[in-house]
C-alpha cells in the first residue's frame, strides 16, 4: 500500500493505492492522528487506486475513523472499486463508515458539517 497526502486547504486528502494489508497499513491511523493534530479538517480516504483490502486494512480505516471521532472530526471514503466496496458491505461497515462513489461527493459530505 502507498498512502499519499494530496494537498488540500478543507480536507485532509489521503491518497491509498495498491492493497491495503498489513504491514503497510498499520501506518494510516498513525498518519490520520498526525494530520488531524496539526490542523481541524475532515479527513478523507480516497480508494481510486485501491486494488484490494483485506481485515487488517478494514482495521485501520476503523482505528482511523475512531481516531477522527477522538478529535471531533468527520471522515469519508471514495471512489470504492466494486470488489472493495463489496467487502465493506459484507462486513457491515457501510453502517458505520461513510462511502461515497465519487471524489466530489466526499467532499461536498465533508465541507457542508
Amino acid at each position: 500500500m502507498e498512502m499519499r497526502i494530496v494537498p488540500d486547504e478543507a480536507i485532509h486528502h489521503i491518497q491509498l493505492s495498491g492493497e491495503v494489508v498489513e504491514p503497510e497499513c498499520r501506518d494510516l491511523p498513525k498518519e490520520a492522528s498526525t494530520l488531524m493534530a496539526q490542523t481541524v479538517s475532515p479527513i478523507l480516504l480516497d480508494f481510486t487506486d485501491v486494488t484490494y483490502i483485506n481485515s487488517a486494512g478494514l482495521g485501520a480505516c476503523v482505528a482511523t475513523f475512531k481516531r477522527a471521532r477522538e478529535h471531533d472530526q468527520e471522515m469519508a471514503l471514495c471512489c470504492l472499486s466494486e470488489d472493495v466496496l463489496k467487502i465493506f458491505k459484507l462486513t457491515r461497515l457501510t453502517a458505520i463508515l461513510q462511502v461515497f462513489p465519487t471524489l466530489e461527493e466526499a467532499k461536498a459530505y465533508l465541507l457542508s458539517g
